[in-house]
């Protein structure tokens, strides 16, 4: 009888250790909500510096397209200019 006591008193302490380490390591409603707006945070965060690089790479394609343009129009003018020459 006493060993019977002394297994449920080692299980009744094991549990309470059990349930102060779970309370220790709950989430509140206001852990929660701050995770919740860091992830969100860091989304737009990334979001927008995707955004930024595609702007940067529209920039870099108008500017070659200029380059090119140019570069393209002077060879046509040098062959029009050797032709009626």
């Amino acid at each position: 009888m006493a060993r019977l006591q002394d297994i449920l008193r080692k299980l009744e302490e094991s549990q309470t250790s059990i349930d102060a380490s779970e309370a220790a390591t709950s989430f509140g409603e206001k852990d929660v909500n701050a995770l919740k707006s860091k992830a969100e945070l860091e989304a737009l965060t990334i979001d927008n510096n995707l955004k930024a690089e595609e702007l940067e790479g529209k920039k870099q394609d108008r500017c070659q397209r200029k380059i090119y343009a140019g570069i393209a129009l002077s060879v046509l003018i040098i062959y029009m200019v050797s032709v009626f020459g």
